[in-house]
């Protein structure tokens, strides 16, 4: 299964990258800024 994951670019988007990184592989991470 391959998950996709989008982000902001924020201190708990990260921490929520890092946990879904521990329990899950084949993960595709994308980060977006707010606003522009």
């Amino acid at each position: 299964m391959k998950i996709y994951h989008l982000s902001h670019t924020d201190l708990d988007g990260y921490a929520c990258q890092f946990i879904v990184n521990f329990y899950f592989k084949n993960v595709r991470f994308y980060n977006s800024n707010y606003g522009k």
